[in-house]
């Protein structure tokens, strides 16, 4: 339930407008009488104030989002030393999500995509030379301004590489499908700088075609789509993409991460110089599917984490059961 109302006062800080509520927290437009000018706060929902773990990680958001400073990664502001409540403060990106945005526009053309990618790309390398992997990336939590600049925000689930493993014991389908989910954070693995870059390939996959590569009737078909499937290559969806983007694209998300690209810089050394891209860089056919000979692994995994009841266990090990059966 949302404890605030638009005029609310809050250490100086005027709620003119809710901008979204989710699960564990509300985010909301506020004018600050200090500066003048609006910003944005994000306030954690009592579910989330009584859960230790949860709070946790509302903090570590803050704590990481005042650390950073990068045109393509939203930026947070300092808080009152002593707030009335927990809470913290970003700077308003006017504009809307990069979901908002493909809905307003459908499929957006080459250019527009590219100059998308480019920049979700830049901020992700900064991000990693601050040893930060963001871990949920999707188009929800990219920023898009009417000058077209692109702000990564939600830094709920980012972690420094130096912490220590949290697992996906609060993952539930309410909080979205996974369909920009690394394999390895499937399987229950932290993750890397390169899970984020196979979250990228998937939204550029996106937007070059309109669809995600792995689709499902519920989240668990997705997930085992991300662990057994082979997608689609984008030209068989949309011919007018160079063969040189494509490879790109679908290179960066292999399923195992130490076929995709190492790091963002190399990223974006071939989205410089595309022309110098091989296509052959992402022949899929020899990428065995995850999970053959491994179902104890995977079980084991779920429990550990704590995803939902056994009968999730048995939901998803039926799942990747039938696709390797498919297949």
């Amino acid at each position: 339930m949302n404890r605030h109302q638009t005029g609310d006062s809050v250490d100086g800080f005027v709620l003119k407008e809710l901008l979204g509520e989710g699960a564990y927290a509300t985010v909301w437009l506020a004018l600050d009488f200090r500066s003048e000018g609006e910003v944005v706060i994000k306030f954690p929902n009592p579910e989330l104030l009584a859960d230790p773990q949860l709070y946790a990680r509302f903090n570590r958001e803050r704590t990481l989002a005042l650390t950073l400073d990068h045109p393509n990664v939203q930026r947070a502001l300092p808080a009152p030393r002593q707030p009335s409540e927990p809470y913290f403060v970003y700077e308003y990106a006017s504009g809307r999500s990069l979901r908002a945005l493909m809905y307003e526009r459908g499929q957006l053309s080459l250019d527009e995509a590219l100059a998308v990618g480019v920049q979700i790309a830049s901020g992700l390398a900064y991000l990693h030379a601050h040893d930060i992997v963001h871990r949920d990336l999707k188009p929800e939590n990219l920023i898009v301004s009417a000058e077209e600049v692109v702000k990564i925000s939600d830094f709920g689930s980012a972690v420094s590489l130096g912490a220590r493993r949290l697992t996906w014991k609060h993952f539930t389908p309410a909080q979205g499908t996974p369909d920009y989910m690394s394999p390895e954070q499937i399987r229950g693995l932290r993750g890397d700088a390169r899970s984020d870059l196979y979250s990228w390939g998937v939204i550029m996959y996106e937007l070059l075609t309109g669809v995600v590569p792995f689709e499902g009737d519920s989240w668990l078909a997705v997930m085992a789509g991300h662990l057994q499937e082979t997608p689609r290559p984008i030209r068989e969806l949309n011919a007018a993409i160079p063969a040189e983007i494509e490879a790109i694209v679908m290179h960066s998300f292999r399923r195992y991460s130490e076929h995709r690209y190492q790091s963002a810089e190399e990223l974006l050394g071939d989205l410089a110089n595309p022309n110098k891209v091989s296509p052959e860089i992402f022949d899929l056919s020899a990428e065995a599917p995850m999970g053959e000979g491994q179902p104890t692994t995977t079980r084991s995994y779920l429990r550990q984490a704590g995803l939902v009841a056994a009968g999730f266990v048995a939901a998803i090990i039926v799942v990747v059961a039938i696709a390797l059966i498919v297949k």
